[in-house]
């Protein structure tokens, strides 16, 4: 088996600023201040899997929550049919390669599945490859966006490795949610198949007949979306938006990174305020004020770094790559 490592691109800058970051699974990202406490809103899990040997798991009460996500998902199955989530990342470690998989639950209801639920594990490479799959079978289709490619050094990260969990699960929701592409014999192959069936079976699709056929579609692709052609100047348009987003992106990651260095220089300020109010009698209240104020004002610089980080440059970052999938259909 290849290395995952090998198929890796070179990151611009907004990737490897995006590493510093991690997803909160119901707010987006949230800002990694270095700190093990668990994230808002996420409910507690008892009954949290004992990692195997080399997983990428802490087995740490500070980090229950960290890789899974409510376990109440299965209640929408009374207004869907089809529920999936990725989650509990583990490391496999091999003589030539190490990679990391990703569990994948699906309860349905859906006639063409023989059962109600389905846990398998799945690299990223699998999730590329249903992405593939999905752009043969539907040309002219938007496919959901998947995560950015790992970095080398980073790629076994937990901070990096929690970013690319929600970024595949945002990614196989949206599949199936999507009302053609949720009937997709790949979608269900990927869902179900047992790990030595789903290798044979990707490895079929990727020979001589997957060639043929993709070379079949290139050809096919004019006449099946004759009459659905994108307005004219869209691509020169998508072009545009997505160097705008990408540049807009870059200047909100800059900006976090001097209110955090804003912060920290405040910080610094309100400790030597209070260091010098405890030596001096008369100017004593007056510096404590002070450093009361910088204090307060370290907090905001923070606080407001955090949000520009949860919740403007993700949706940025979103829309680029959404925006790349719109110029590859």
């Amino acid at each position: 088996m290849s290395a995952e490592a090998a198929t890796t691109e070179p990151p611009d800058a907004s990737s490897r600023d995006m590493e510093s970051v991690r997803f909160s699974s119901k707010e987006g990202l949230q800002l990694d201040t270095g700190s093990s406490s668990t994230l808002q809103e996420q409910a507690d899990f008892p009954d949290l899997p004992t990692p195997s040997e080399g997983s990428v798991i802490t087995p740490d009460a500070s980090m229950l929550n960290y890789f899974q996500f409510d376990d109440s998902f299965a209640n929408d199955l009374d207004t869907r049919d089809l529920i999936v989530k990725v989650d509990n990342p583990e490391k496999h470690s091999g003589t030539l390669d190490s990679y990391v998989t990703f569990r994948v639950t699906t309860n349905t209801t859906h006639s063409d599945y023989d059962a109600h639920e389905y846990s398998v594990r799945r690299r990223y490479k699998d999730f590329l490859w249903l992405k593939q799959a999905l752009e043969r079978s539907h040309p002219g289709c938007i496919i959901p966006p998947l995560p950015d490619r790992s970095v080398l050094q980073h790629r076994f990260s937990q901070e990096f490795l929690r970013f690319r969990m929600l970024g595949l699960h945002q990614f196989l929701n949206r599949v199936v949610e999507h009302p053609s592409l949720c009937t997709e014999p790949s979608l269900k192959l990927f869902l179900t198949a047992k790990p030595h069936e789903f290798a044979a079976r990707r490895q079929q699709s990727g020979g001589l007949g997957a060639n043929v056929a993709g070379a079949l579609q290139s050809l096919a692709g004019p006449y099946l979306t004759r009459g659905t052609s994108a307005p004219e100047g869209a691509p020169v348009y998508a072009q545009l938006l997505g160097d705008k987003l990408a540049c807009t992106e870059r200047i909100a990651l800059r900006i976090a990174r001097e209110q955090m260095e804003h912060s920290g220089e405040l910080s610094e300020l309100h400790a030597a305020f209070t260091l010098w109010a405890g030596s001096e009698n008369t100017l004593g209240p007056s510096l404590e004020a002070l450093a009361s104020a910088l204090d307060q004002c370290s907090a905001s610089h923070k606080e407001a770094a955090q949000v520009l980080q949860s919740r403007c440059v993700p949706g940025l970052h979103e829309q680029t790559l959404l925006v790349e999938s719109v110029k590859g259909c």
